[in-house]
């Protein structure tokens, strides 16, 4: 789905600068760039940067990729794809923090000013503001065992694999197989169970799932 009527106005009124670019079948393009005058521990950020959010039709099902312009975020950086898109966070993460709501602004706020400050705040002093969560599989684990206290990466794939096959239900015995009900495995509320049954939630577990799988593939 294309941006909406009322995401397109506020956009505009909250970043002119931007500007948004049809690309037929593919979806939109957000082009333009991004201010930025951000503090944190005396450390204070006055930078321009260009920036490109790739909006697939999917949108908001899916989260948009998004990638850095102005060459100012090194190759080298640990976050980055080797088609420069940022490594912004895990997508199931992003979905659930966002409660299944995505939406342009709150990918920019939460998501891209962090990470662009992130990145120059390491440069600067060689550690993350407000802590790291680790590249790819291993970032991936990292939320499932903060979340469902999963600690193996097999684990993780079994269990994102059974989240995706049949709906996690509060009163079923939940799927890591401890016997408990999965409302009290997990401490996870109603609100919070909906999330994950969402189609959101579903398409970008499955995405999480698939970049395991590829990163295994790529280091056998």
């Amino acid at each position: 789905m294309a941006l909406t009527k009322s995401e397109i106005a506020n956009i505009k009124e909250r970043y002119p600068d931007f500007k948004l670019i049809s690309i037929g079948d593919n979806g939109q393009e957000l082009v333009g760039n991004l201010y930025l005058n951000v503090s944190y521990n005396d450390f204070t950020m006055n930078e321009q940067f260009r920036i490109k959010i790739a909006i697939s039709k999917e949108y908001p099902i899916v989260i948009p990729k998004v990638y850095e312009l102005s060459g100012k975020i090194a190759e080298t950086y640990h976050h980055i794809y080797g088609d420069r898109e940022l490594c912004l966070g895990i997508d199931s993460e992003i979905m659930l923090n966002c409660k299944g709501k995505l939406t342009i602004e709150y990918l920019i706020i939460d998501y891209i000013i962090p990470y662009l400050f992130s990145y120059k705040y390491y440069e600067r002093f060689g550690v993350f503001p407000y802590g790291e969560r680790s590249h790819g599989a291993q970032g991936i684990k990292e939320f499932f065992t903060e979340i469902f206290n999963v600690h193996d990466l097999a684990d993780v794939k079994f269990y994102i694999e059974q989240l995706i096959r049949k709906p996690y239900r509060g009163h079923l015995p939940c799927v890591c197989g401890s016997g408990l009900k999965s409302r009290n495995c997990h401490s996870l509320n109603e609100e919070l169970l909906s999330i994950i049954n969402s189609r959101a939630m579903q398409q970008n577990l499955a995405l999480d799932l698939l970049r395991i799988y590829q990163e295994e593939k790529i280091n056998e």
